[in-house]
């Protein structure tokens, strides 16, 4: 009985290293290559740059990131428009610090149609080469109505939310390619200063041929509706509380009209993102329009409706 016993434990012990074998893996050095976002909008007054290094999969990704080098120029039509400066006031929950420049600063109240150059360099750092992206500013896509009602909307679950509905007329004889943003936005008046506070939304839509971005955000072309006005009904989060006293609450719609190149550098981005973490994603390689580096550059038509909630 003894050996009976111990036999299947031996067995075992004996078998263990059969499936254990430890691999030197080396890894290639990650390239000096520069990461930039720039994503302007026609009624941007702000313009703002995120700029970084291309980073090892090894370096953690909670790192303060305060690149306050980077020389960044703005071509409009070939000619400088202005140069960018370096804000660490300017900042977001990621803790990611910008360059900006003001249009007013350049005389300017919006950016003039054309086609822009974005040049990025360190001159500080010679392995770091130039990187440029050029982009035209895209034409405004119409936003015919918007809509709002209380608890009109009922998702695939069965809950009901508010109903937000957007038509927008598709601009014509051309492939296009959209964006909607959704923002609540709440207006306090206190000791005679005027306080506004931005909140992204994340609204549901009932509509595979729309994508869903990382952060709420909305995707899709005009590949179903050529020439022609759509309607999207959305899903909102019950967020018609309305305002007390001296506040007001709003409901900000964005369309925005993107290149082709900037919404697959969006898609392939979510794609990316919703993929971390996951065992079973497969690998998704992110598509930018950054000549030299990586990243996207955008300059975007924007059109925004508000709904102000009682």
């Amino acid at each position: 009985m003894k050996y009976l016993i111990f036999l299947p434990l031996l067995l075992f012990i004996s078998c263990e290293d059969r499936f254990l074998k430890t691999l030197d893996v080396e890894l290639p050095e990650t390239e000096s290559t520069l990461a930039v976002t720039a994503e302007f909008a026609s009624t941007d007054t702000l313009l703002r740059v995120y700029v970084d290094t291309l980073r090892s999969a090894l370096v953690p990704d909670n790192e303060e990131r305060r690149i306050n080098d980077a020389n960044i120029v703005l071509r409009h039509e070939g000619e400088p428009l202005g140069s960018f400066v370096f804000d660490d006031a300017v900042t977001n929950f990621e803790n990611r610090f910008y360059y900006t420049l003001r249009l007013t600063d350049v005389g300017l109240d919006r950016l003039p149609a054309g086609e822009y150059t974005l040049e990025v360099n360190r001159p500080d750092a010679t392995d770091f080469p130039t990187v440029r992206a050029t982009q035209t500013l895209m034409d405004t896509a119409a936003i015919e109505s918007v809509a709002y009602k209380s608890e009109g909307f009922i998702d695939l679950d069965g809950f009901r939310l508010d109903e937000l509905k957007v038509r927008i007329a598709d601009l014509p004889g051309r492939e296009s390619f959209y964006r909607i943003d959704v923002e609540a936005v709440e207006i306090e008046e206190f000791d005679g200063n005027t306080f506004v506070n931005v909140f992204p939304t994340y609204p549901v839509i009932n509509d595979p041929t729309v994508t869903q971005g990382y952060n709420g955000e909305l995707y899709f072309s005009d590949v179903l509706f050529a020439d022609q006005s759509v309607e999207y009904r959305l899903g909102v989060y019950n967020y018609n509380g309305g305002g007390g006293g001296d506040q007001r609450r709003l409901i900000r719609v964005r369309v925005s009209h993107l290149a082709e190149s900037v919404y697959r550098y969006e898609l392939s981005r979510s794609a990316f993102l919703y993929a971390q973490d996951n065992p079973f994603a497969e690998p998704v390689n992110i598509v930018g329009n950054v000549e030299g580096g990586v990243g996207v550059f955008s300059v975007a038509g924007e059109t925004r409706r508000e709904i102000e909630l009682e």
